[in-house]
């Protein structure tokens, strides 16, 4: 017990690059005075001291919590060490993909997305780009689970920004867009669904999907800009985007607004 004491203090009065060593001497020894419990509670009170430099608290933090979670079986006691420091915006790239992997372990969707709305700003610039674009995905359908349908089409437009023609964002996006038009046919959708749907099918020539988004389109314009859109319809259609019984569908409605319509005619 005295070689431990001991250690904890050397631990207090070591610099944030010399931690490692005095940390994990006081994992080991706590381990073999079964007191890895204790241990983890005098860390975690270290980690919460506002007085200590911030680094330190993080390294402190992501040891108490590896013990918590790796050593003791207790996802919840590591994650009342780390949330804290995500909260006060601590939280470097390594502790907000802890928190994420401890949450899924909890099936805590809420904290997920929280960790990876954090992560997914730190890895801007500091990481491979291919894992941005990862937890962005993962940030979206995160979303998607908590029905955050608004914040889920930013991170997927954020990962064809990152990845033009990702096929998890378009699945993401595509998912956002059965969501809203189940809920409510006529239902506001997300800003940006559309075009950037538009824009994902436009450089893959996909004229299915060109086309699902011209009748999506279709339920809340009138006049002209209807007649355009069913010529639009009419043309994907034709182009492969539809059936032929489709086709006839559109252009009779076309000809039925205007009757003299050169195209329906065709």
């Amino acid at each position: 017990a005295g070689a431990l004491e001991a250690t904890m203090r050397l631990l207090d009065h070591s610099p944030v690059d010399e931690l490692r060593d005095p940390l994990n001497a006081a994992m080991r020894l706590a381990g073999e005075l079964d007191r890895l419990d204790a241990l983890v509670d005098e860390l975690g009170k270290r980690a919460a001291d506002d007085g200590r430099d911030p680094e330190a608290r993080l390294a402190i933090a992501m040891a108490a919590a590896h013990a918590a979670s790796d050593f003791l079986g207790d996802p919840d006691k590591a994650l009342r060490v780390l949330v804290p420091l995500l909260e006060g915006e601590l939280a470097n790239l390594d502790a907000c993909r802890r928190i994420e992997e401890l949450a899924l372990r909890k099936d805590d969707v809420a904290l997920v997305e929280r960790a990876l709305e954090a992560g997914s700003k730190l890895a801007l610039g500091n990481t491979d780009p291919a894992d941005q674009v990862a937890m962005l995905v993962r940030l979206g359908e995160a979303r998607i689970k908590l029905n955050r349908l608004p914040g889920a089409v930013e991170a997927f437009r954020e990962v064809l920004d990152l990845e033009p023609g990702s096929a998890e964002a378009i699945r993401g996006l595509v998912l956002v867009l059965d969501r809203s038009l189940a809920a409510d046919p006529d239902a506001e959708l997300p800003e940006g669904l559309l075009d950037a749907l538009e824009t994902a099918y436009h450089a893959s020539n996909d004229s299915v999907g060109l086309a699902r988004l011209t009748r999506v389109r279709l339920r809340k314009v009138e006049g002209s800009d209807r007649m355009a859109l069913l010529q639009t319809l009419g043309t994907l259609i034709d182009q492969g985007g539809g059936t032929s019984a489709e086709s006839l569908d559109a252009w009779g409605a076309l000809l039925a607004l205007d009757g003299e319509a050169s195209h329906a005619l065709e």
